[in-house]
């Protein structure tokens, strides 16, 4: 199992349905978690909206914790980062 770097935003959102929000997620599509989606997490009040952060943000987020992933690389060969995450979203 490869190591990626996929950043995100998680917020709390009891109650909140994909159908609230006009998601429509599909984990065998990435570009369908472009946009905020709802994560259910056991009932309708541990939901969280997730959105998932652009490829800019991305790199600029590698470019400085640069330091952090080189060391945990160094550590344990398991944690280097494998190529670019599985969701390139644009900005």
């Amino acid at each position: 199992m490869p190591t990626t770097a996929v950043p995100y935003l998680m917020f709390c959102a009891p109650g909140v349905t994909n159908q609230d929000i006009g998601a429509l997620p599909d984990l065998k599509d990435p570009h369908s978690l472009a946009h905020p989606f709802i994560d259910r997490q056991g009932n309708a009040e541990q939901s969280y909206m997730i959105q998932m952060i652009g490829h800019a943000e991305r790199t600029t987020i590698l470019a400085t914790e640069k330091r952090l992933v080189d060391d945990l690389c160094a550590y344990r060969a398991v944690l280097c980062l494998v190529g670019p995450a599985p969701l390139n979203t644009a900005n």
